[in-house]
């Protein structure tokens, strides 16, 4: 029988210097629907992928998202420059939105929405992305 397989890739805008500390948040995070995904029949992992709010990424986990799908260089680049913008704008957003939390839920939900169409676009293969 054919094994089924499900990658979970979730993006993180952190600060810029704890990369290691959101990495380790999400993957506890996820620890549950990993393993009843995992009881389900699938074969599961998580790959996390983290740039910083003043759009700094990491290199690591982008080369990891390469190897993972199969990747061009051109392609995980373009990828890795549209998030780092999307982050920088999502941040920018943040901050102007600071005294208003109906217009700062709006445009958190706008840039994630945009992260997902960026990511499922860019990438020729079928995962999922949370934020």
């Amino acid at each position: 029988d054919s094994l089924k397989k499900l990658w979970l890739v979730e993006l993180t805008v952190c600060f810029d210097i704890l990369f290691e500390e959101a990495t380790a948040r999400k993957q506890l995070n996820y620890r549950d629907l990993i393993v009843a995904a995992e009881e389900a029949g699938y074969a599961s992992s998580i790959i996390t992928v983290e740039v910083g709010s003043r759009g700094m990424p990491n290199i690591d986990r982008f080369e990891n998202l390469k190897h993972q799908f199969v990747l061009s260089k051109r392609e995980v680049h373009s990828l890795m420059m549209s998030l780092c913008a999307q982050a920088i704008r999502g941040s920018f957003a943040v901050w102007c939105s600071r005294n208003r939390a109906t217009q700062l839920t709006l445009n958190l939900h706008c840039t994630y929405f945009s992260l997902i169409c960026l990511f499922v676009t860019t990438c020729t293969c079928t995962c999922m992305l949370f934020c």
